[in-house]
């Protein structure tokens, strides 16, 4: 996403530590800002506007918090081991 394209308060996917997880934005400011991750409730540093998938919907943040918990017990039962 480009710089000028993020608002602040709104949710938009990205990706830490290898899966894509919901962050809402909570400051924006000359490129550089803050997100809230929605999965662990921890703050994330955004230093640049590349870091941002796409803006979710409420739709979309509700599925993305709902099935990372079902696929990584999935795999922890099934493929892992």
């Amino acid at each position: 996403m480009k710089a000028n394209e993020i608002k602040k308060g709104r949710v938009y996917a990205v990706k830490v530590s290898g899966r894509v997880v919901p962050l809402q934005v909570i400051m924006w400011y000359g490129g550089r800002g803050y997100g809230a991750n929605l999965y662990t409730g921890r703050t994330i540093v955004l230093n640049s506007a590349r870091r941002l998938r796409a803006a979710l919907t409420p739709n979309m943040v509700y599925m993305l918090i709902e099935t990372v918990p079902i696929v990584e017990k999935y795999l922890a039962e099934n493929i892992l081991n």
